[in-house]
């Protein structure tokens, strides 16, 4: 319908389109934002796999993941985060390969006074390589799907400390099931 010309609809539209503005404004939250960066070392255990098992032993390993954190309230947030993952594999017998794992990937966050609990899943590939590869890229790689959870504590304005748990799966010839344990230290920027 057009109202042009029809006398008083204008002050009629304009009072209805600040209604919506005022009503829509009113219903807007702001999500707080933060730049996510976690480090930290750990431990990935075999648990499953029909050679995985057998032929490896737990493994030291490092971890870095980046990305941000959007709490939409006090209570509940999400992050999102790329995730690099390197370290040694020992082999029964063979001394050690190496692997890297890079993941992206979303966390379920549920704060709590002084941190957040959290819930994780990722997606991405999963590189090994023996002791004798003469470059990182010779050797066998997969596709990786990993999940988890864990606590975060604040322990300064900016700072978090904290513990997860993941399940990291590989899809080589066979599956490959470890879980890992991680500490990690980060920024909340």
């Amino acid at each position: 319908m057009d109202f042009r010309g029809v006398e008083g609809t204008e002050g009629v539209r304009a009072i209805l389109v600040s209604i919506l503005l005022l009503s829509t404004a009113a219903e807007a939250r702001r999500v707080d934002a933060k730049f996510l960066l976690d480090v930290g070392p750990g431990v990935a255990v075999p648990i499953f796999g029909p050679d995985w098992r057998s032929d490896t032993n737990a493994s030291f390993k490092h971890t870095l993941r980046i990305g941000g954190e959007f709490w939409i309230t006090h209570r509940f947030g999400l992050a999102v985060e790329a995730d690099a993952d390197v370290s040694a594999v020992m082999i029964q017998g063979d001394g050690a390969d190496a692997r890297f794992r890079g993941l992206v990937g979303i966390r379920e966050l549920i704060g709590f006074n002084v941190g957040a609990f959290f819930f994780r899943q990722a997606v991405g590939f999963d590189h090994l390589w023996g002791a004798n590869a003469k470059t990182p890229f010779e050797g066998a790689t997969a596709a990786a799907i990993e999940m988890g959870l864990g606590v975060q504590f604040k322990f300064a304005r900016r700072g978090v400390a904290g513990f997860v748990t993941d399940f990291p799966v590989a899809f080589y010839s066979s599956i490959a099931i470890d879980v890992q344990f991680l500490g990690f230290v980060g920024a909340r920027i």
